[in-house]
């Protein structure tokens, strides 16, 4: 390893944890979670739920899920404890909930 690659190394590393110390301030989660709960989504919660379901934020140890059909809506409350329990272990970190919202739709006139 070459002194520039140690220096961009250690600079990675600082910048990564004041990233996280402000993430913290702001009442989110690690900069590390949230890349593995929104890099690693569909081998998470599968195909068919990635298909309608996308997360949005992180906050406080609560995921905002954007479904496309007010059905999906649903399927998320009924899903919610087996996400919550993969997402976990996951991460290692507690998520303690999942909100739902559902994606507007601009209207056209």
């Amino acid at each position: 390893m070459t002194n520039d690659e140690t220096l961009e190394n250690g600079q990675d590393s600082r910048l990564s944890d004041e990233l996280d110390a402000l993430l913290r301030r702001l009442g989110s989660e690690s900069a590390t979670v949230v890349a593995g709960i929104f890099s690693n989504w569909d081998q998470l919660v599968g195909d068919t739920v990635a298909q309608h379901a996308s997360p949005i934020k992180l906050e406080s140890g609560r995921l905002l899920v954007e479904v496309d059909e007010p059905a999906w809506a649903t399927q998320m409350r009924f899903l919610e404890s087996e996400i919550i329990s993969k997402l976990s272990a996951s991460t290692g970190n507690t998520i303690n909930g999942i909100d739902v919202r559902v994606k507007r739709i601009p209207r056209t006139s």
